[in-house]
């Protein structure tokens, strides 16, 4: 037990992450000039449409590479300032998953401290069944808890507890391969009237308050659409129940779906799955769960190499940064030259002070504007990584971070903008 218990801590660290990766993008070249730039004057404000299939809007802070060792950071302000979370567990049902459930149980204490303090937060598991199985699209009780367990009405012992029942007490689904359809599972629960009817009763997937879902995997998703390469599915049980439920399920539509439901609200998606290839034997990754990571930049922790609860705590923290509008704001590179930094709000310069790597706005922002920063770090030696920082040093081989605030979290925007993964690299040469 005590080795899923560091799994758990993983996905607490994945959960505070609802507020949308803040810190899990590394800074991209994108054309910079190679010369010892100075910070352009004019910094190039983003769109900030809402349109969910924009990387602006996947990813609230991007940070550019614009010159040699200069480079702009943005980060876009919430829209709608909210204390109020949905948290939705989305998990397969196959017993092989009893440890990992077990583990989330562990460690949903850390994802409940990492929280922001005022956070008016209700958690509820809906079970990955496909469209035969009474289950499917419906949050889950096991027995006499209820439904959703709401931070307003329990302590987080209560909470531990009845999501411990919930999630020992699994119902599975034997016409979806025990209940691997958790794309079709959440599609049918928020697009479906009745169900989501249902849910909203139970003060679930309410109007006002933000959403983060959490999928828990050993297995690709039965929806999946899988990587060139990836042998294709041979179970006659799981290809029946693709056919009967998967035609036109994207994890794009879904993606979609989520954004329509939640309007202008944080949506964040996140997995506790097998990321890195190759899975260990009799599982998969977790392809479907991995693609909504992605579209909407969430927290992929591996089961079979990551700490579960840290990852919880990442997902509760990037989900906290979400819900408030920010002033503060930790670059990714220390040693900021504070003669090449321009602070703007929506285009317009604004007074900031500086304290090491950390700009403050000091005027006030607006629900929904942008904010860009832009620097130039002066020049230190080669591999001095100041670990007290999020991503210092890039990996020249693969352009990947090699200085990570949480070790453990996968990125899944590298810098060039592609979807992919960038494996931890150890601090040490």
């Amino acid at each position: 037990m005590n080795s899923y218990k560091k799994y758990f801590n993983g996905l607490v660290q994945g959960l505070v992450i609802l507020g949308f990766g803040l810190n899990m993008i590394g800074c991209s070249k994108d054309g910079g000039s190679g010369a010892d730039a100075e910070v352009q004057t004019t910094v190039e404000v983003p769109s900030t449409t809402q349109d969910p299939n924009t990387a602006t809007y996947k990813n609230p802070h991007r940070c550019d590479k614009i010159g040699k060792n200069c480079y702009k950071e943005t980060f876009e302000q919430p829209v709608t300032n909210t204390s109020a979370v949905d948290v939705l567990f989305v998990v397969q049902t196959s017993n092989s998953l009893v440890p990992e459930r077990q583990a989330i149980v562990a460690g949903i204490d850390e994802f409940i401290q990492t929280l922001p303090a005022n956070s008016d937060f209700n958690i509820a598991v809906m079970l990955s069944h496909g469209s035969t199985s009474a289950y499917s699209g419906k949050l889950f009780q096991a027995a006499s808890e209820p439904i959703v367990l709401k931070s307003s009405q329990m302590t987080n012992a209560q909470i531990q507890s009845y999501l411990d029942m919930k999630l020992a007490q699994v119902a599975t689904d034997p016409d979806s391969g025990g209940g691997e359809e958790g794309l079709f599972s959440l599609f049918n629960g928020i697009t479906t009237p009745a169900l989501l009817a249902a849910s909203q009763a139970q003060d679930f997937f309410r109007p006002q308050a933000a959403l983060a879902v959490v999928f828990v995997s050993d297995r690709r998703d039965i929806c999946a659409i899988v990587p060139a390469g990836v042998p294709a599915e041979t179970d006659p049980v799981k290809i029946d129940a693709r056919i009967r439920d998967c035609e036109g399920l994207t994890a794009a539509g879904l993606t979609n779906r989520l954004h329509v439901l939640k309007g202008s609200l944080p949506v964040q998606v996140s997995a506790i799955t097998y990321v890195d290839s190759p899975a260990p034997a009799g599982n998969e990754i977790g392809y479907g769960h991995t693609d909504m990571v992605a579209l909407n930049a969430g927290v992929a922790i591996d089961i079979a190499n990551d700490d579960i609860a840290s990852g919880l705590a990442s997902i509760a923290e990037l989900s906290g940064q979400q819900m408030e509008v920010q002033y503060e704001f930790t670059l990714k590179y220390a040693n900021v030259d504070p003669n090449k930094l321009i602070v703007t709000v929506n285009g317009q310069q604004v007074p900031y002070t500086l304290d090491g790597n950390t700009v403050t706005i000091t005027s006030e922002i607006p629900a929904g504007a942008v904010v860009v920063i832009a620097y130039c770090v002066k020049k230190i030696k080669k591999d001095d990584c100041d670990h007290s920082h999020h991503h210092k040093c890039k990996d020249k081989k693969n352009d990947c971070d090699r200085c990570h605030h949480h070790k453990h979290k996968h990125k899944w925007w590298d810098s060039h903008g592609k979807k992919g993964h960038c494996k931890p690299k150890s601090h040490n040469k």
